[in-house]
């Protein structure tokens, strides 16, 4: 009762919209809180999930958080393990003594349907043969599950039609279930066969089957290679996820890488249209020197040929200074003579 009232406080939790059934997204964050890595969470949902729906049922749930017990406990994610006793499940900022008693005191004033058994799915086929048991093979009964007994088959059989399992309420299983017989016919249909006469004698006793008919390896074993190839697969799928998140951080860093290059080619661009110009300034400027050194040079043949005329001027006229005093000397005796 108290597992059934914790796993019922941890459904309500999740369960906001009432619609007795919840999603991955939803109990995703629970389950994390477990502190299970989630390799195991992944197993753990694809068991109750196996056809990937993405919903489960409240039933399903109840299941999801037996299997988080187990793992918590140190016990292999094994079907034939769900009937055993295990530690409620602990999740971080949740006390599952106070959701008990929340669980508890909100039962008493409101009524939330439980999974039951139906005498129809109580009343089942048995272990034998349907040809050996006749028109009476509807009548056989199989035992209900008890806490010994496993939720599942033995044979590990797919999840997918667990609704349709026969199984009992939470509540049942802590308790040890009593006999039920099957019900009677009218005295004028009934008949008696004597080949299902020990079963009805136990019939709360399941058939063990014959170990010879099957291999060597053990369900364990299977169970174990079946959480390893799970494992590696989950790590695959990590490995592939990291890989992408590599390959876009590199497709990233790429776009990134070309912008860059995009702008380094304008900046160049732009550089050699500025040397461009500083070029054709050069060659103006280094014209407009040429010229002007042409003009000095003509400048400075026409100082030299002022300077030579110069010089010209200046011997003329010493040869006329020199004829003015001879003149002059020549009118000083002439003035003598006379």
């Amino acid at each position: 009762m108290q597992e059934t009232r914790a796993y019922n406080h941890l459904f309500s939790l999740i369960d906001t919209e009432r619609k007795d059934a919840v999603t991955r997204d939803a109990a995703w964050p629970l389950l994390q809180k477990s502190g299970i890595h989630f390799a195991y969470l992944n197993k753990i949902w694809q068991l109750v999930d196996p056809s990937g729906y993405g919903q489960i049922s409240r039933r399903k749930f109840h299941v999801v958080m037996k299997f988080v017990s187990m793992a918590q406990s140190g016990r292999p994610l094994s079907l034939e393990n769900l009937g055993d006793a295990t530690p409620l499940p602990v999740f971080d900022d949740i006390e599952q003594r106070s959701a008990v008693d929340s669980s508890s005191r909100s039962s008493l004033l409101r009524y939330s349907p439980q999974p039951t058994i139906d005498i129809d799915e109580l009343i089942a086929s048995a272990s034998s043969s349907s040809s050996s048991l006749g028109r009476f093979s509807q009548h056989r009964v199989s035992p209900p599950l008890s806490r010994s007994s496993s939720v599942f088959p033995a044979s590990g059989g797919d999840l997918l039609d667990m609704d349709r399992v026969t199984m009992v309420t939470p509540q049942l299983m802590s308790f040890s279930p009593t006999r039920v017989h099957p019900p009677s016919l009218p005295t004028g249909a009934l008949h008696i066969d004597t080949s299902i006469s020990t079963l009805c004698a136990r019939p709360f006793e399941a058939s063990k089957p014959d170990r010879d008919q099957y291999s060597a390896v053990s369900t364990d074993s299977v169970t174990e290679l079946l959480c390893q190839i799970d494992q590696m697969v989950c790590s695959s799928r990590t490995t592939q996820r990291s890989n992408e998140r590599h390959a876009n951080a590199g497709s990233v860093a790429r776009r990134e890488l070309e912008e860059k290059m995009t702008q380094l080619q304008k900046m160049c661009e732009e550089e050699l249209e500025m040397n461009a110009s500083l070029a054709n300034r050069l060659h103006i400027e280094e014209a407009q020197i040429q010229e002007l050194t042409e003009h000095i040079e003509r400048a400075q043949s026409n100082i030299a040929y002022v300077a030579w005329q110069r010089a010209q001027l200046v011997d003329r006229l010493q040869k006329v200074e020199v004829r003015q005093r001879e003149a002059t000397e020549r009118m000083k005796e002439a003035e003598k003579e006379t």
